[in-house]
């Protein structure tokens, strides 16, 4: 037998490639009592995705038409499982009209 004339080796080698972190941090947003919701939005980092990567999905709020304040969610957003999403949220605020009395004096 000649053997391994050459010295090579084979050698496999394995490893873990793990999902990017983005960081995606809601807008706080603001609605006067009865009006629609306005679109939640948000903002992410770092701002590269791959060629081809985007964002799917949408955000919440917690529920309630009372004057308050209410958590912004991620829900269903996603950038698939080659990403790892770290959620900062925010809250949605609804206001009442002001009412200011006017006197008037004759």
């Amino acid at each position: 037998a000649i053997g391994n004339p050459f010295g090579l080796e084979r050698t496999v080698t394995t490893g873990v490639i793990n999902p990017r972190v983005i960081t995606v941090t809601a807008d706080a947003k603001t609605k006067l009592i009865g009006q629609a919701d306005p679109v939640l939005t948000y903002s992410y980092s770092p701002a590269d995705l791959m060629s081809g990567d985007s964002f799917s999905g949408s955000l919440t709020r917690m529920p309630g038409e009372s004057i308050g304040s209410y958590a912004i969610n991620q829900w269903s957003l996603t950038l698939g499982s080659n990403y790892t999403i770290t959620f900062i949220g925010d809250h949605l605020v609804i206001t009442g009209f002001y009412y200011i009395p006017v006197l008037f004096r004759r």
